[in-house]
């Protein structure tokens, strides 16, 4: 008799903890998204449709970034199916926000699936004042200057940076090294 309570017990928890995840808010867009991450909403669920404006790694554990209108957010890649992604695909991704390892929050997609391929998106022409605020956005940009310095990353010699003179203001830029001239030549 002793023995069966313990195993109910077990189930009868088990089943409440299912029921409090699957009842979790689910974000629609990417707006509701990011105020998700704002707000340190761990277990919100995404269920939401943008625009593949950067992949840095299509593989499991690589990070892609969406855009719906003006804004935009990062997701860890956790899709196995295979697929294959390009920048400008309209997708529908979903996932949901976990606090990471690091206790930061991670955003994780489990499911990105293309529903058109229409192209890149637009780029909007910013000065380097506006870097900080269009970082924030996570859309896509592009900043005019002069490559003054080019250096590899002391840290991950996977990454170099790029030193930009934009009208007076220099500006740093990471690079995969993997990407580097594909980086320079559309930088012509």
């Amino acid at each position: 008799m002793n023995l069966r309570f313990p195993a109910i017990l077990l189930f009868i928890l088990s089943g409440a903890a299912a029921t409090a995840l699957g009842n979790a808010p689910v974000a629609k867009t990417v707006e509701e998204l990011r105020q998700a991450i704002a707000d340190r909403s761990y277990h919100t669920r995404f269920d939401l449709v943008a625009t593949l404006t950067q992949l840095l790694s299509t593989a499991p554990g690589g990070t892609i970034a969406v855009q719906d209108g003006e804004l935009g957010v990062w997701f860890f890649n956790h899709v196995t199916n295979g697929s294959s992604y390009a920048v400008g695909d309209r997708v529908r991704a979903k996932g949901a926000v976990y606090l990471g390892d690091s206790g930061r929050i991670s955003t994780d997609c489990h499911s990105l699936e293309v529903l058109a391929r229409p192209g890149p998106p637009p780029v909007h022409d910013i000065s380097a004042a506006q870097l900080p605020e269009a970082a924030d956005s996570k859309r896509l940009v592009r900043l005019k200057g002069t490559l003054v310095e080019t250096f590899q990353d002391d840290i991950d010699s996977k990454w170099m940076y790029l030193v930009l003179n934009c009208d007076g203001a220099t500006v740093y830029a990471s690079v995969r090294m993997a990407n580097v001239r594909q980086t320079l030549e559309r930088m012509l």
